[in-house]
Order: C-alpha cells, then sequence, then structure tokens
C-alpha cells in the first residue's frame, strides 16, 4: 500500500475573496477524493497547518498541525503586505508530522478529482520521484453541493504549478 501525506494551507478570508468560495469545495473534494483512494488501496493522510486565527476554519477530517510561526513579512517587503506562509515552512511541517513515504502539497484553491490520489500513485508507483500538476479554473457559481457538476465541468487551465508531490527523502 501507498501512503501519500497531504498538506494544505487553509486561512480565513474575506467574503469578497474567491477562497471564500473555493475553500469549502476544496475541502467536499478532498474528503471524496480520500474515500476514493481508500477503495483503491492508497492510504492518505491529510493536514492542515494554519496560523492560530486560521485553524477555526479547518474540517474536522484534516489533522491540524502545529500553528506557523513565520510568514513571508519575515523575510522581505512586499507592494500588498499579507501573511503568506513560506512553502518551506509548510512542507517541514508535513516532514515532520507526516509518515508517507511521500508528501503532497496543494494550494487551498485546488479542488482535487475524485481519482486524484490514484493517478498520483499510478505515477509514483512508475517510479517517479516528483509530480507536479496543473489546476482547472471553475465557475464562481459552484459551491460544496454542486461535486458532479464541477466534475464534469472542466473549463480552462491555469499556467503554474499549484501541487506539488516528492518522495520525503529528497526533501533535503
Amino acid at each position: 500500500m501507498i501512503l501519500i501525506d497531504h498538506i494544505i494551507n487553509p486561512v480565513i478570508v474575506p467574503e469578497t475573496s474567491d477562497l471564500h468560495i473555493a475553500q469549502p469545495v476544496v475541502f467536499e473534494s478532498m474528503r471524496r477524493a480520500k474515500s476514493y483512494a481508500l477503495v483503491q488501496g492508497i492510504e492518505v493522510q491529510q493536514y492542515a497547518v494554519t496560523y492560530p486565527e486560521d485553524v477555526g476554519f479547518v474540517p474536522l477530517f484534516l489533522t491540524k498541525l502545529p500553528f506557523l510561526t513565520r510568514s513571508v513579512l519575515d523575510v522581505g517587503m512586499f507592494g500588498i503586505p499579507r501573511k503568506l506562509p513560506l512553502l518551506h515552512d509548510v512542507l517541514v511541517s508535513a516532514i515532520k508530522h507526516g509518515k508517507g513515504k511521500f508528501v503532497l502539497f496543494t494550494n487551498s484553491d485546488i479542488i482535487l478529482m475524485p481519482h486524484f490520489y490514484e493517478l498520483v500513485a499510478y505515477h509514483l508507483k512508475k517510479g517517479l520521484d516528483s509530480l507536479c500538476f496543473f489546476k482547472i479554473i471553475i465557475d464562481k457559481k459552484y459551491t460544496a453541493e454542486d461535486m458532479p457538476a464541477i466534475y464534469s465541468d472542466l473549463l480552462k487551465t491555469h499556467d503554474g504549478y499549484d501541487s506539488v508531490v516528492f518522495k520525503r527523502e529528497l526533501f533535503n
């Protein structure tokens, strides 16, 4: 059996933010994808790492890890100062607390297809050490109750890497 540690960084945002709509859909997609993976013999541990002010937003099925203590504001100055996590710190949390052979990080706006973990496991079993995935933009009209429609309404792709998977031993 393959074991994957999946970590995300949920955040409380204003109602005007795209994440306000997206994150509940993301959570539901993660729950569904994990159930599907178990049937396929793939074990996924799902983790959330947040700042203290965001922990109340984390759904119960995600394992809460110790709080982040640094942000990008601790290492630089930016035109729009936002308390964003350092990816390194998020990944260190997964490495320190997870037990899987592989670590998976997705941004908190990444909606998983039901077979996502199966696809990841398929490629890892073929011998790949790491993977990156592109996301697809969905219509903002959707909510977590619309999962069947979301799965069938694949719209335009987005440039950039919003999901990465790698062997734990490669982190250093």
